[in-house]
């Protein structure tokens, strides 16, 4: 992954993460075709794309923007590197929590892969 600094854009990860979970929660469609349930599905969609994304990103043609100036709020998180303590056992969690859950400093990914290597399509199959 590329690392990059938010030079003079001076974008916090919150803001951008809050962008990226509003269009989870309060997308036009996804408001109207699932109007219940968001965080469990919001969930959902996370664990079923982790296989795909850890692919992307060991394919090594994936590119990360992190803000180096992000203070982690908890020490596993700065020795790490960043982390996520989702507690997929309360799907009634708001956004903002969900927010609050998140000690990255990623603050963007582009994701991609070289489909010459063939990816397990056993994980990726519903």
């Amino acid at each position: 992954m590329v690392t990059s600094t938010m030079g003079d854009a001076k974008l916090s990860s919150r803001r951008v993460l809050t962008q990226y979970l509003n269009k989870v929660f309060g997308s036009p469609i996804w408001r109207n075709l699932y109007p219940s349930d968001k965080t469990a599905r919001f969930y959902g969609l996370y664990q079923a794309s982790d296989y795909l994304i850890k692919y992307q990103i060991l394919s090594e043609l994936s590119l990360g923007i992190f803000d180096t100036e992000y203070e982690f709020k908890n020490p596993e998180s700065a020795a790490s590197g960043g982390r996520l303590y989702f507690d997929f056992g309360d799907p009634s969690i708001t956004e903002e929590e969900l927010l609050r859950q998140m000690d990255t400093s990623l603050v963007s990914i582009a994701c991609a892969f070289d489909a010459f290597y063939a990816m397990d399509n056993r994980r990726v199959a519903p």
